[in-house]
């Protein structure tokens, strides 16, 4: 049996069945036809701002601002006169919106700023000179056309290069160096200068002279150095025995070049407070007690080297009755260690 067919509807149709149909048409349209309207074009992210389209990231600079500069920092010199730098910092800091797990970019400019500054003008140079007239800075008096010459040599007469030539009211300021003659001149020296003239060089220990006034605007000194000389001690301390009460006196004494000035006391072992018991070459003991017995050295030293003596030993015992109060154990010193170990 054949299958009927309905014959198709015309779109005039005004029955039932084609009003439905068109109906369900219409209904259907939007799912089945695609959506052909045209979207605004995304914008390209270089700097420019955010179009406000949903899943476009915000600008960086949006994340990111500058703090307010801090003050300026005080000038890093503080001499008068004397130009120095200042310093001020800011900080980059982030907003509470910042996306997660994106790299951090850095605020435009710099974090740092720096400028040049003068912490106060000099007053006016107070300097008096008996001779001449105060230097450009004020350090020191000048005769600018006088001059001063000399020599450095050793003490077997042998010309010495290249030592450092000063004034002794200037140690530090080293105002010429001597030629391959030994030679040197320094200008603006006053001929007249009641001042020494100072000379220092590698392997001698320092030298000094008084300068003397050759002719009326140029005068003459001449610096002999001598070779550095290890300290050596010629005095070493020597063991004593004293009652309770007494007081004793230790001496030692070096040598060298140059001489030795600085001198240090150990008690077993201990350095003393040299402004306590106030000593030099020599350390005086008064009211003596048990706690000062023991082992006592000294120690000399001077700017190239130092050496310690012998030890020597403080033995410290009962007072009987009617003892003197001299020492009851002391051998006796030779003159030249008597001369140079002064009584108390």
């Amino acid at each position: 049996m054949k299958a009927l067919k309905h014959p198709p509807v015309p779109e005039s149709d005004t029955s039932a069945f084609g009003k439905i149909k068109k109906l369900l048409e219409e209904d259907d349209a939007p799912a089945l036809r695609p959506n052909r309207e045209k979207q605004p074009p995304k914008q390209k992210k270089k700097g420019k701002p955010s179009t406000g389209l949903v899943g476009e990231a915000a600008e960086p600079s949006s994340w990111f601002s500058w703090s307010q500069w801090s003050p300026w920092t005080s000038c890093s010199r503080k001499a008068c006169g004397v130009r120095g730098i200042q310093t001020r910092r800011r900080t980059c800091l982030s907003s509470a919106s910042e996306p997660e797990r994106r790299p951090r970019p850095k605020c435009p400019g710099k974090s740092t700023a720096r400028r040049i500054c003068t912490a106060s003008p000099c007053p006016a140079c107070a300097l008096r000179c008996d001779l001449g007239a105060p230097n450009g800075d004020c350090s020191r008096c000048v005769c600018p056309n006088d001059t001063l010459v000399g020599v450095v040599r050793s003490a077997g007469g042998a010309a010495l290069p290249n030592a450092r030539v000063s004034l002794s009211d200037q140690p530090r300021a080293i105002l010429a160096r001597s030629d391959s003659r030994g030679r040197f001149a320094i200008q603006g020296v006053c001929a007249d200068s009641p001042l020494n003239a100072s000379a220092t060089l590698d392997r001698f220990a320092p030298g000094h002279a008084p300068i003397a006034m050759n002719s009326s605007n140029v005068s003459w000194v001449e610096i002999v150095l001598h070779r550095l000389e290890k300290a050596y001690m010629v005095i070493h301390p020597e063991s004593k025995v004293r009652m309770a009460g007494q007081k004793v006196r230790f001496c030692c004494h070096a040598r060298g070049n140059p001489k030795p000035k600085k001198y240090y006391w150990y008690h077993n072992g201990t350095l003393l407070d040299r402004k306590v018991y106030k000593y030099n070459s020599s350390l005086v003991l008064h009211n003596l007690g048990r706690s000062h017995a023991g082992s006592y050295h000294c120690k000399a030293s001077n700017d190239h080297s130092s050496i310690k003596s012998s030890v020597a030993y403080l033995t410290v015992v009962g007072k009987r009755r009617g003892s003197a109060e001299g020492e009851i154990s002391r051998p006796s010193a030779p003159r030249s260690q008597r001369r140079m170990c002064k009584p108390a």
